[in-house]
């Protein structure tokens, strides 16, 4: 694994902890959707 595979899935995983918190699940369901079409 080199460190561009390592800070991206510490940026994804950061970013679902956040949209965890933030949004209630049905928002967060369309968010994890977004960002899995972002990383596509």
């Amino acid at each position: 694994m080199d460190s561009k595979q390592i800070i991206k899935i510490l940026i994804v995983g950061l970013t679902t902890v956040l949209a965890m918190t933030v949004f209630n699940e049905n928002d967060f369901k369309k968010e994890a959707t977004i960002i899995r079409q972002l990383e596509i």
